[in-house]
């Protein structure tokens, strides 16, 4: 994250350096009282903000030798390819990327392009999607604070198809591990070993599809059968019950490790784009 807010940083400078040369530059010859009446470098003289002799600026004045109002044009030109480069340089939606430094704002490098984070639910490159049940749009039903977050909150998901889209997650649902508590369908903890996972609430929809096998598909065509064991609360979150973990986001099928090991996946990239169905 270091490289990333010195990214910003510079955009800041950048941003700063062009604004206080443009107004210094349209400060020359304003009227003044004293010194703090002009901006940057300029002094009061006669009444008129201008260059300081003793400094020897030349911000509006044009210099004996070939420098300055030469230098203020150069300065501003350096200032604006400054700030356009650094903007430039980081990726918008969809951008590529080959980390997080690479991506603006809050989006983060996923399978080599500029996304939303699925961790804090930002919704920059992609709209919510229909709620299941078809029809309408699945919009957020409320904000969820968790300390200086603040997380969307769905009671919906996309309509479950032959092939529905979602997001793989990776999930510990043994006793101790990131899933919380027990599974709600069963109430019991299941090893690593088994490929078991969680629907997000819309999906999981009050437990209709507890303990029956669903197949999830991988972008490189493996797939593997799993039983849904438990929610992914799309409203809930950020306290024990969750092990501290915000609200999920309305699209995920939060796998075991042994889904992503039967997938061939690597658990390190942590979000992958898969599909499932009701096998």
């Amino acid at each position: 994250m270091a490289h990333k807010a010195t990214s910003s940083f510079m955009i800041l400078y950048c941003s700063l350096c062009l604004f206080t040369l443009i107004n210094a530059l349209s400060s020359c010859n304003g009227p003044c009282n004293n010194l703090n009446d002009c901006s940057g470098q300029l002094i009061c003289i006669n009444g008129r903000c201008n260059d300081d002799p003793d400094v020897g600026t030349h911000i509006c004045t044009t210099p004996a030798r070939p420098s300055g109002a030469a230098t203020s044009s150069f300065m501003i030109l350096y200032c604006s390819l400054c700030l356009f480069t650094l903007i430039n340089a980081l990726s918008s939606c969809n951008g590529p990327c080959n980390n997080l430094n690479d991506c603006s704002g809050q989006l983060i490098c996923i399978n080599g392009r500029c996304n939303d984070d699925p961790d804090v639910g930002t919704h920059i490159c992609t709209t919510p999607a229909p709620p299941s049940g078809g029809g309408g749009t699945c919009r957020s039903s409320g904000n969820l604070q968790c300390g200086t977050n603040s997380y969307p909150q769905y009671r919906c998901s996309p309509p479950v198809s032959s092939s529905t889209k979602a997001i793989l997650t990776l999930n510990d649902f043994s006793e101790g591990g990131d899933g919380g508590g027990p599974s709600e369908c069963d109430g019991n903890y299941h090893e690593n070993s088994e490929p078991v996972v969680a629907l997000s609430t819309g999906w999981y929809n009050q437990g209709s599809r507890c303990l029956k096998m669903i197949r999830i598909t991988a972008s490189n065509g493996r797939s593997v059968l799993a039983k849904v064991v438990d929610e992914c609360d799309s409203v809930n979150g950020c306290d024990s019950e969750h092990a501290g973990q915000p609200p999920c986001r309305n699209n995920v099928v939060d796998g075991s490790q042994a889904v992503w090991d039967a997938l061939g996946l690597d658990t390190d990239v942590g979000v992958e784009n898969v599909s499932w169905s009701m096998a």
